[in-house]
């Protein structure tokens, strides 16, 4: 993504909350020419997990 787009701005561990829940990203890539962003859920296994799968959802619904 920032080697296509140089103006894509990268956060790395950003926390985000609405007074009542808290979440950390592990990557937010906003994309300026598209007016929006890519999040990303970085793990260190082989295989996605229902966990993992929550977690995003949760990180999602709260950036929304």
């Amino acid at each position: 993504m920032l080697q296509q787009n140089p103006q894509a701005q990268l956060t790395w561990q950003r926390t985000f909350s609405d007074d009542k829940f808290l979440a950390r990203t592990d990557a937010l890539i906003y994309d300026p020419a598209a007016d929006g962003y890519d999040l990303y859920e970085i793990k260190s296994s082989t295989s996605v997990k229902k966990d993992h799968e929550f977690d995003l959802a949760f990180q999602a619904l709260l950036l929304k």
